[in-house]
């Protein structure tokens, strides 16, 4: 069995600047996820309640006035800004929403330009073949080799996905 992953909020007080009340005081919730398999998480509520700014806090974007929010190693947590737009200019959905896998999609593209490079060269040299295990290594460590990971084939996979739930 797989171990249990979990987050959590112990205390936690927040107010964005020049608020007179706090929108949080003494948050405390825990959040567990069973399994090895990826989790997604929905957060429902009324508008102007603090659904984005909780969502902040547990991603790290904003720090608790007061308490801490506890997340394990390793926890990668994804987040679309209600206006990308305002905060990052003038992009495309598709670069935004890929933005986060950048680091990844870099490996993909030299592990690419490596085997491509074999093809053509016979037995590659050594220093190369370690190159491309080395690659291959952050690659799975930075969850790469889903069956569907091309950027816009992965996007399409979510949509479907989300279209599901």
């Amino acid at each position: 069995m797989a171990p249990s992953r979990f987050f959590q909020a112990q205390s936690v007080s927040f107010a964005y600047e020049g608020q007179f009340e706090p929108l949080f005081k003494e948050l405390r919730f825990q959040v567990s996820i069973s399994g090895s398999e990826p989790a997604r998480i929905g957060l429902i509520g009324p508008n102007g309640q603090g659904k984005s700014t909780l969502l902040g806090l547990i991603a790290g974007r904003f720090d608790p006035a007061e308490g801490e929010i506890r997340r394990p190693k390793g926890l990668s947590i994804g987040m679309l800004e209600q206006d990308p737009l305002a905060r990052y200019g003038d992009v495309t959905l598709h670069a935004f929403i890929t933005s986060p896998f950048h680091p990844l999609l870099k490996i993909r593209d030299e592990l690419h330009a490596l085997e491509a490079s074999f093809a053509d060269e016979g037995q590659p040299p050594a220093d190369r073949l370690q190159r491309y295990g080395d690659l291959q290594q952050q690659f799975m460590a930075l969850g790469g080799y889903p069956e569907y990971f091309t950027s816009s084939k992965y996007v399409r996979c979510e949509a479907r996905r989300m279209k599901d739930v």
